[in-house]
């Protein structure tokens, strides 16, 4: 089951029937649609490999001389967001076809490495990844006015290699979904997170793997609208105001499933490299170790690029008398700044400076590999002062 969302004349009775119809039983397969507090926002629940098509009841009950105005094709089972509802534009309505993701409030989809997304580092062909986007202004997290649309490019971002397009609702109407804003515990109350979104993006079953993805996001950094002369009101996806669009571009990779093979005759093996080691107190950012496979110019791409999104790295940190701190702290893998084609990845650490003592300290990784095996690093230090 999935919640789709589309935009039609407020006050109206909507209801979707399943394909083929049953004209002689008019009732049959029939789901009645929510109006969202009249915001002329519907929404309704359906269930994947059938086609619907949607009416508006003219009386007091369905009847088979309702008029149809528009249809749903989820034949082909959880709908991509590029499948797009059919659109009727006539002098008093537009149904807009909005997709939610089917990670929604009732349905939670746990991926094969046991979280509920996976990481844009890891993305799998029919897995849910989380697309998170952070939005600042003058260094400060702050929400944009209204994100509009996602499009999605696979390779490169040029127009003949978009894939997916991703319209977001309109404010008061849902938004920002299909997008959620993350949040925080504030003691025992849960608050949203000024600026900071994530879009649950079920990878499609086409898309081609391995492979680069960009993601391209659309918002109004203010009010399209705040003119103190505009008199009538004003619709913010109008051609008149695409110029006030601004865009952020952001990566993720997708793998195709989750096997690969080894025959055994070549050892997989990497190397670390300390790429942080100041810290001044009261920082709080990430401590980064190069990840670099080996030999270094010469590794097997076919036998090491596969495992990466598998490896589960951690930190033991201990101070200069071997006092441990950190036993085996969960780290993550992330990539490297600049254009390191044959060391692109690095191990992240989280390291809040608040925690320590002014001083020096000892720290080493440990990457597990998915065969059980494990590749420790030397002791490296880094300096809080």
């Amino acid at each position: 089951m999935n919640t789709v969302y589309f935009r039609y004349a407020s006050g109206n009775t909507l209801y979707v029937k399943r394909m083929p119809l049953n004209i002689s039983v008019w009732t049959d397969n029939l789901y009645y649609m929510s109006e969202l507090e009249t915001s002329g926002s519907y929404s309704v629940i359906l269930s994947p490999y059938y086609v619907y098509e949607i009416y508006e009841q003219a009386g007091s009950s369905p009847s088979s001389t309702d008029s149809p105005v528009g249809s749903i094709d989820l034949s082909e089972g959880i709908p991509t967001a590029s499948q797009i509802v059919e659109e009727i534009d006539n002098s008093s309505s537009k149904i807009d076809y909005i997709y939610k993701s089917i990670l929604n409030d009732n349905a939670t989809v746990t991926t094969t490495n046991g979280s509920q997304y996976n990481p844009r580092i890891s993305g799998r062909v029919g897995q849910p990844i989380k697309l998170n986007v952070d939005f600042y202004n003058n260094g400060q997290l702050v929400d944009p006015y209204a994100v509009r649309y996602v499009e999605i490019y696979k390779s490169q971002v040029l127009p003949h290699n978009l894939v997916t397009v991703i319209p977001f609702s309109d404010i008061g109407s849902g938004y920002p979904l299909p997008a959620y804003k993350e949040t925080a515990t504030d003691g025992t109350t849960e608050v949203e997170i000024d600026g900071k979104f994530y879009l649950p993006f079920t990878i499609p079953d086409n898309y081609t793997a391995p492979e680069l993805y960009y993601d391209v996001w659309y918002y109004f950094a203010e009010n399209p609208c705040a003119d103190p002369t505009e008199v009538t009101s004003c619709d913010i996806d109008s051609a008149d105001y695409e110029d006030q669009l601004l865009k952020c571009c952001h990566r993720f990779w997708v793998y195709p499933d989750e096997w690969f093979c080894n025959d055994g005759l070549q050892t997989v093996r990497f190397a670390f490299e300390p790429l942080d080691q100041k810290f001044h107190t009261p920082e709080a950012r990430p401590l980064e170790i190069g990840l670099m496979p080996l030999p270094l110019y010469d590794y097997n791409h076919n036998l090491v690029t596969p495992i990466i999104p598998f490896l589960n790295p951690t930190i033991t940190i201990e101070t200069q008398n071997c006092e441990v701190l950190q036993v085996n702290a969960p780290c993550e893998i992330g990539l490297r700044q600049g254009s390191y084609r044959s060391n692109p990845w690095v191990v992240k650490y989280n390291l809040d400076t608040t925690e320590f003592l002014k001083g020096t300290y000892r720290y080493q990784i440990t990457l597990n590999l998915p065969d059980g095996s494990t590749r420790v690093s030397k002791k490296f230090i880094f300096t809080i002062s």
